[in-house]
């Protein structure tokens, strides 16, 4: 007995529940930690983030867009509902 192979012939091994469970935690573990799949991804996503990231001298111009716009909705949101203006003051 081999913990790998079906008791049962090849032509009746989608029968063997055990078998095909077996095969399907052997697919998804050769799936998941795949070695070059993992460092292919954590290649290409070391990649993403250095594209993504904001120079320091952006970072004063970014963080007074991000004001300028929260203010922009703050003021929306009050010209929307007048109640709540009472509560703001």
């Amino acid at each position: 007995f081999q913990p790998g192979h079906s008791l049962f012939p090849k032509s009746a091994r989608n029968w063997d529940p055990a078998y095909v469970s077996f095969l399907g935690a052997l697919y998804l573990a050769h799936e998941e930690f795949n070695p070059i799949a993992r460092t292919a991804v954590t290649l290409l996503s070391a990649e993403g983030k250095r594209r993504h990231t904001i120079p320091p001298e952006d970072e004063q111009r970014v963080a007074a867009h991000r004001r300028a716009r929260n203010r922009w909705h703050l003021a929306l949101t009050l010209v929307n509902n007048p109640s709540l203006c009472q509560s703001k003051a």
